[in-house]
């Protein structure tokens, strides 16, 4: 397995191996790279730039049938037979590996003018129809800082996507089960369907089943957490499963909030406690809500929300915690109450905000 420790960010998006791992649900891919990172935690937050970067690009996953693939690698090979009918002294090469016909890319393996051409319109061929085959089979939503968005799924559910997420679905849903990919946070308002179709949210490490139901899902700084408005929901782990002590499935009731422990704990485990889900949710309403919260808590909340950096360098602060209301439209409110309970000041200069003594103050 390659060697990562020098990966720049650009290096690690043009990566096939960290793509699938961003884009997919492997869970040898997640296993490797989730034991990569707690090996190497210098390169946490090169990681995570990479994996913004990457799920900010409207990616096409797909996932078609094998009969689909024959089809394709048929025509290109009936292009390469009448290749060699015209020619032959046109030797060809075989690009078709069925073992990996899942995940490949294309390499520079031509060295003959001839055989290039040759492939180049079988190549396109292939690729029309496949684009016609498969356009449209997933829908990619992504959030910017600051940013909000409403979505209608494809059987009327609801989802309120928060700033810096992503969400990932088919455009139709006749099978077994609804399936929807989040990274980042969203609030679930799902439809319950007369056949009981299973409603799946997949984030990290964690799938979310439910049937009719409002629930909210964060995916921030290596931590999953769920918060249970109303209905039921069961949460499963789908990461590497220890068979000394596996992780039990776990059922949610209304007013509750589950954690997953530390992803690089040895222990891995549920945690569930009763709350006031409205304090987790009212980033719907436009505002955060905050009650004794410790106040680094806080800014880690804001810089999830608008990409800013905030350093505090007067130690005091943050051996505080704040109760308040912050809209998301004036967050200016929460560095005026800092500035005026701890007698600090605030400079601010571009994306960054820096919170520190008065000049003069002993």
């Amino acid at each position: 397995m390659k060697k990562y420790i020098d990966y720049t960010e650009e290096d690690f998006v043009n990566d096939d191996y960290f793509i699938q791992w961003v884009m997919g649900s492997d869970p040898t891919v997640h296993s490797f790279w989730t034991s990569w990172l707690e090996e190497n935690p210098q390169k946490a937050e090169v990681v995570k730039k990479a994996k913004q970067l990457i799920l900010s690009i409207d990616f096409k996953k797909f996932h078609p049938a094998n009969e689909d693939f024959s089809r394709i690698w048929s025509a290109i090979d009936q292009h390469i037979v009448e290749a060699e009918k015209n020619n032959s002294d046109t030797k060809i090469i075989s690009i078709y590996d069925k073992k990996r016909v899942s995940y490949f890319s294309y390499k520079q393996i031509f060295k003959s003018r001839h055989v290039a051409a040759t492939i180049l319109i079988g190549v396109l061929c292939a690729s029309i129809f496949m684009w016609f085959l498969l356009k449209g089979q997933q829908i990619h939503h992504v959030t910017e800082y600051g940013e909000m968005k409403t979505i209608v799924l494809p059987d009327n559910s609801i989802v309120k996507l928060n700033a810096n997420s992503s969400l990932t679905f088919n455009d139709s849903w006749d099978g077994e089960s609804r399936e929807v990919w989040l990274n980042g946070e969203a609030y679930f308002s799902v439809m319950h369907k007369a056949d009981n179709q299973k409603f799946l949210v997949h984030v990290d490490h964690l799938r979310i089943e439910v049937l009719g139901t409002e629930f909210n899902v964060s995916n921030r700084r290596e931590k999953a957490r769920v918060v249970l408005s109303s209905g039921k929901v069961k949460l499963d782990y789908e990461g590497k499963k220890d068979t000394k002590a596996p992780i039990q499935p776990i059922i949610m009731e209304p007013g509750e909030m589950v954690e997953m422990s530390a992803p690089f704990a040895q222990n891995k485990q549920f945690l569930k406690r009763k709350v006031d889900t409205e304090r987790f949710t009212s980033w719907r309403n436009n505002q955060l809500i905050f009650k004794d919260t410790p106040i680094k808590e806080v800014v880690y909340a804001l810089q999830d929300q608008f990409g800013i950096d905030i350093i505090i360098k007067e130690q005091q602060v943050t051996e505080h915690n704040y109760t308040g209301t912050i809209p998301l439209d004036n967050i200016d409110i929460f560095f005026t109450t800092l500035s005026k309970s701890f007698n600090v000041e605030i400079m601010k200069k571009d994306r960054q905000v820096t919170i520190q003594k008065i000049r003069g103050d002993p």
